[in-house]
């Protein structure tokens, strides 16, 4: 559009007073979205890292209490061992 009206007026300045500057601003308007989501993603990744890091810790204790439970199967569990076996005391 703008390009029309520059052949139809024979007008070239408006490159330099608005076709310029409109494509700088949107050149860095995109420069800070890119590099604030840049930044987000990096975040969110290191916290997924953290969240399955303790959920994997989590299974593993959880699968170490049905081993223990596995293990005492022989006898039956009394009120008094629950605490234990939850790591409470």
């Amino acid at each position: 559009m703008i390009f029309f009206q520059m052949n139809k007026h024979s007008r070239t300045d408006f490159i330099e007073t608005n076709l310029k500057g409109a494509i700088l601003d949107s050149f860095e308007n995109h420069t800070t979205w890119i590099t604030e989501t840049e930044t987000k993603f990096v975040q969110f990744r290191e916290r997924l890292a953290v969240i399955r890091e303790e959920k994997e810790k989590k299974q593993m204790e959880l699968l170490g209490l049905f081993e223990l439970l596995k293990n005492c199967s022989n006898r039956p569990i009394l009120a008094f061992d629950l605490p234990t076996i939850y790591g409470r005391s």
